[in-house]
């Protein structure tokens, strides 16, 4: 079969030699082939819904955040968080450097989760509305995509129901044509 050459036309609603396998896997290749040729991505859906909706860029002040999200993206585990300076450890002595000391680490401590709190503060605040703002934006962006999908399903549907009419109202030509063939080869073999 490969050596011959295979005219393939274009009626699939009237002719019905692509439901052979060897004529499917013979298309396959002819496709393949073909964008291998003009130097199309096979994935061309992909590629147009990658340039549509580019991906979110995570954009960090801190460049710890930012190597941090790096390490985490390239698989890197992470170095535990030292505690140790949270800590409040009671002196092991009585001498007054020592105690001093650790009342300045405990002022220290008292301050970082004073200042927490007052940052939280914000957060309890507008926290929920700007979450609430971050899912309506994301919900409007599913919608969106939700739109071009079904009006490029409807654009699809209404060029195949146009081929499909187009084809089936030539089909009668095409087979009075088809009978007048072989009638006229008939015809040729018996005058021969």
């Amino acid at each position: 079969m490969e050596d011959e050459e295979v005219q393939i036309d274009a009626l699939p609603y009237i002719d019905h030699e692509y439901e052979d396998p060897r004529m499917q896997q013979l298309v396959h290749s002819m496709i393949q082939q073909e964008l291998r040729a003009s130097g199309v991505s096979t994935n061309v859906e992909h590629q147009r819904v990658k340039e549509e909706f580019p991906p979110y860029e995570l954009r960090f002040e801190s460049p710890f955040l930012a190597t941090l999200l790096q390490r985490a993206e390239q698989g890197v585990a992470s170095q535990d968080v030292d505690l140790s300076r949270y800590k409040l450890p009671r002196p092991s002595s009585d001498d007054p450097a020592e105690w001093e000391s650790s009342v300045a680490t405990a002022r220290l401590l008292l301050q970082h989760q004073s200042t927490r709190i007052i940052n939280l503060e914000p957060a309890k605040k507008y926290g929920p509305n700007a979450w609430r703002k971050s899912n309506t934006l994301v919900e409007d962006y599913g919608r969106q995509a939700t739109a071009r999908l079904d009006s490029t399903r409807a654009e699809v549907d209404d060029v195949n129901r146009k081929r499909k009419s187009s084809q089936m109202g030539s089909s009668e030509a095409l087979a009075m044509l088809e009978n007048a063939m072989y009638e006229l080869a008939e015809k040729n073999l018996r005058i021969q």
